[in-house]
């Protein structure tokens, strides 16, 4: 059996939905959370764990009933898991992105862009901190956990492996595999294509600093007058981020050039309002939104993202239609990107088959005596 470690993720319905058309039965899904309910997971495959209780589990040896255990981000209770846990349980950490660029730089604060970056320090720098209790559970995990303890990993980006695996100074294995939750539903879209007779540009994936929105400001007027920003802030950090960002948004742009996007909305609904947005603008110094990009570039959007960005050279090396953010300077004369070739590219990356494929290969990995595991 394999246990699946998570908080509570948006992405953790899709990782449900690819390991269990693998094999339903092998898989057991566990989310640490402070409610009952789940905000993000809907799946009623999981069991809700609250902290407590699954800090009692792994306690009572719990975790060795499986043989191996997949911790989707590297959290608290994963690296908890990996103490509780016997040597021969295998363990895998599928990355998020949040959970690893805090290892390869000492500085935090380095994927955030000057603008921005004074206020991240400022709201960061005045938050409550951490209960006794917690300041001690966290310090005492610190001490304790050993990286040496993760047999392998899966980071967004190939690029990123060997930059994690360094600072960590262990020889974990590589598995190609992330989340895809676009996946299932890329026949859907059929021959979708975006409207390029909007105006409208999308900023951004979520309410966090990493996507430098303030830092975007002197870039996205470079589209004109008439264009509307489009800027997702239900998901992501705190509210004291997103207050700061509306306020400032409202005060640098007149009401019906922006449309703030503060209440989750469904894939569907998310989906149609990047068919609307013929223009992206992802202003990461990190990969993150991935998906957000690669439904954009199937339906024929115009995708700028930062050169600084390794997404950039991971797209551009692939074959892609991308952009950088310079270029938004031009943006009125640039050709449109080639929708048939960056689907093609699509397919072949992350399309079902590619995908399934790699979840079994996954699986097989993590059930089979072999530990040896080719880097491809």
């Amino acid at each position: 059996m394999i246990l699946h470690l998570a908080a509570d993720e948006k992405f953790i319905d899709d990782a449900i939905a690819q390991f269990d058309a693998v094999n339903e039965d092998i898989n057991e899904y566990w989310v640490i959370s402070k409610k009952k309910t789940p905000e993000f997971v809907k799946s009623k495959r999981i069991k809700v764990f609250s902290f407590q209780k699954f800090l009692m589990l792994c306690i009572l040896g719990k975790l060795n009933k499986f043989d191996a255990i997949i911790f989707h981000s590297l959290t608290q209770p994963a690296k908890i898991a990996c103490l509780f846990s016997s040597a021969r349980v295998k363990r895998a950490w599928i990355g998020f992105g949040f959970d690893y660029y805090n290892i390869i730089e000492n500085d935090e604060l380095y994927i955030l862009k000057p603008d921005t970056k004074k206020i991240a320090i400022d709201i960061y720098g005045n938050s409550k901190p951490d209960s006794f209790l917690s300041a001690f559970i966290k310090r005492m995990i610190s001490v304790f956990f050993n990286p040496k303890s993760i047999n392998y990993f899966s980071p967004v980006l190939f690029s990123e492996f060997s930059l994690v695996s360094d600072k960590f100074n262990c020889e974990m294995n590589y598995i190609d595999w992330n989340y895809c939750g676009f996946v299932n539903t890329l026949h859907l879209l059929g021959d979708l294509k975006v409207n390029y007779d909007s105006k409208k540009v999308l900023l951004g994936n979520s309410c966090t600093p990493t996507n430098n929105h303030i830092d975007a400001f002197k870039d996205v007027i470079n589209f004109g007058s008439g264009y509307k920003i489009v800027v997702p802030l239900s998901y992501g950090d705190t509210n004291c981020y997103k207050n700061i960002i509306v306020r400032l948004f409202n005060e640098s742009f007149e009401s019906e050039d922006l449309q703030l996007l503060t209440d989750f909305v469904s894939f569907d609904e998310y989906v149609s309002l990047l068919q609307d947005c013929p223009y992206v603008v992802m202003n990461h110094l990190r990969q993150q939104g991935l998906g957000n990009i690669i439904i954009s570039l199937f339906v024929g959007a115009y995708v700028f993202l930062d050169k600084a960005n390794p997404l950039y050279a991971f797209l551009s090396e692939s074959g892609f239609d991308i952009y950088s953010i310079d270029d938004i300077k031009t943006v009125h004369s640039l050709p449109k990107p080639d929708v048939t070739k960056n689907r093609s590219i699509i397919l072949s990356i992350w399309g079902a088959e590619a995908q399934f494929s790699k979840t079994e290969r996954f699986i097989n990995i993590m059930t089979s005596n072999d530990s040896d595991v080719v880097i491809n």
